[in-house]
This record gives structure tokens, sequence and C-alpha cells, in this order.
């Protein structure tokens, strides 16, 4: 089965979800949406800071950019309702413009012919529910018509402490996220409603909250109540990390650890999605990595026996991107 599918919101997320799906055969890309002029957004898809250049030239044909796989419709607007799917044959939109977060703001996309529409956001609506690759996606059927994705840092988390407490048990754990700056931020300060969001985001480390948190203590029933933690958004434009650390109910060395967290990415249903490193890497270095969790065995540490320290890495946008078509396909099979 080929799933015929529209981005709309052709930022950073945007696309890399076009990448992504423009490599894999499951997929047809069939319309591109965006309030800009089709030029503009072949020059972006091109030429990519972070990802440097598409591996084929994308050219325009008037309304269309063209590939070596055949033409893609390109649509001005971003609106839900604005944006005519049934035209282009739409049967999924992704929408990627991260400010439509309530099923009522997204019933445009429906009427306009989507069968199945999917955020690239944390709902802000409890109508809508939330999937997370290896944790709740067995929840997935093809009569849910509307979903979220949750979030990259959510798709690193979880699995980490689902693994950790399943081997281990976790009493009570905490994180932190050092999380690449977003264009939510702006280079400049400027005033804002988050007045700590408010400053330049490639200047300054900038503590905020993370919805992963909530995710995790609504997703792993066991750790109810028991994980908390903030985000620190750094002045990178990609490769996050998750510092966790957690108070284990069992006596465990760092060795031990890292021996779990290797099994786990060789076998068994995490090993898709589970990286497990032994080098001494940097931010960049998870740039492209299409895994959730790229474990940092050489930070792996404990004291007391029971108190561990684990760095997992993740790409925000591209390992987020893998997630996301992969929960899109499983919709679709239940």
């Amino acid at each position: 089965m080929t799933i015929s599918l529209a981005i709309s919101g052709m930022g950073e997320i945007g696309r890399t979800l076009f990448r992504c799906a423009f490599h894999d055969p499951e997929f047809e890309i069939c319309a591109l949406a965006h309030p800009t002029t089709p030029e503009a957004l072949a020059y972006l898809i091109n030429y990519d800071t972070i990802y440097s250049r598409f591996p084929e030239k994308v050219k325009v044909d008037g309304e269309f950019l063209v590939t070596s796989k055949g033409k893609v419709r390109i649509l001005s607007g971003e609106k839900p309702g604005e944006l005519d799917w049934k035209s282009v044959g739409a049967t999924v939109v992704l929408d990627s413009t991260e400010k439509f977060r309530t099923q009522e703001s997204l019933e445009g996309h429906f009427q306009r012919g989507a069968q199945k529409v999917v955020i690239t956001v944390p709902p802000r609506d409890q109508k809508i529910p939330y999937f997370i690759e290896s944790i709740n996606d067995n929840k997935l059927s093809p009569e849910i018509s509307l979903f979220s994705a949750g979030s990259a840092t959510a798709h690193c988390l979880l699995p980490a402490l689902e693994i950790l407490h399943q081997e281990v048990g976790i009493e009570t754990a905490m994180m932190t996220v050092a999380r690449a700056y977003t264009s939510e931020q702006s280079l400049l300060d400027k005033p804002g409603p988050d007045l700590r969001l408010s400053r330049a985001a490639a200047q300054n480390v900038i503590p905020s909250v993370t919805w992963s948190v909530l995710a995790a203590n609504e997703l792993l029933p066991h750790l109810h109540g028991a994980v908390d933690g903030m985000s620190m958004e750094v002045p990178v434009p990609d490769g996050s990390l998750v510092d966790i650390v957690a108070l284990l109910k069992k006596s465990c060395s760092p060795q031990e650890i890292n021996q779990i967290f290797l099994k786990h990415s060789k076998e068994g249903p995490w090993s898709f999605l589970l990286d497990y490193c032994e080098d001494p890497i940097v931010s960049t270095d998870v740039i492209n990595n299409p895994h959730s969790c790229v474990v940092d065995s050489l930070a792996t540490a404990v004291i007391q026996e029971n108190l561990a320290k684990i760095l997992v890495w993740y790409d925000n946008f591209w390992s987020f991107s893998n997630r996301i078509l992969s929960l899109i396909k499983k919709s679709f099979k239940g």
C-alpha cells in the first residue's frame, strides 16, 4: 500500500519530513503547502543549513515541484479549510505548522478532503490522542483519523525510562533536556509572553518547560508522579540531549546499565529506535541519526550504588520525522 501524503507547513520539520518520505517507498508525496512561492520552497529543499544539499535538484514547473519521482503540487496557505486536499488526492495530511493543536482548529482539513490528519506537536485538546512509538502505538488503528506524534524529546525520553524501569526498576527520576533552539525563538531579544524565551536563542542557555514530562507521567503509569524535569534551550540548531538522573530500585553499576542498553539496541522491540554509542560524541554527531534515542555510554555514572545518570541524544528533526512516518504506517495497519 502506498500512502498519499501532503505536508502543510514547510519549516524545518516539514522539510525534513519531505526528505524522509521522499526516500520511503511506502509514501507518495502529492502536495506541499506553505504561504510562500514555489521558487522559495524549492530553494529551501535544495539547500538546507543543517542537512546540506538535497540528493537531487528539485525544480519548479508552475505550481509544481519536479523531482525524479514526479510532480508535487504546491499550495499557498496553511490554515485548515483553505487548502483543497481532495483535488490533490491526499490521504494523509501532516500538519507541521505547529499552530493548530485542537480538534476544532483542524476540522477544516477533513472538510477539504483529508482522510487522516497528523500533527507534529503535542495537542492542546484531550480529544486528540498522542502516540509515542513502542510505548503506546499498539493502540493506533485505522479508525483513528486525527492524532499527534507527540514531541521529539518524548520519543527519546520515554523509551530510555521504560527500558531502565523494566530491567532494574525506577523509584523516581529527574531529567533535563539540553534542546536545540527552534523557529519559535528569536535571534534577538524581543518582547513576548514567556520572558525567558523572549531572549536571543543563539546567544543564551534558556531554562524552559518540557511537555515530555507530562507524557512520561501519563503513558508510563508505573512511573506516574515519579518523573519531573525541565528543558534548557541551548544555542545550537540541531542535536539535543536528555540528561536523566534516576533513583533505581536495585543496585547497579555503570557497566551493567550500559549492557542493558547495548542488549536492547541489538535485539528486541526497542532495537529499531535505540542506538548505543561508545565514542566521545557531541551534538553534531547525532545529526541525521534516525534513532529516537542514542545512548552515550561514556557518560553513564552511578553513585551510592543506585543513583544513576544516563545521557541520551537525539536529532530533533530527523529522528522525529522517522517516528512520525512510522506512526502513520502503523495507523493504517492497526
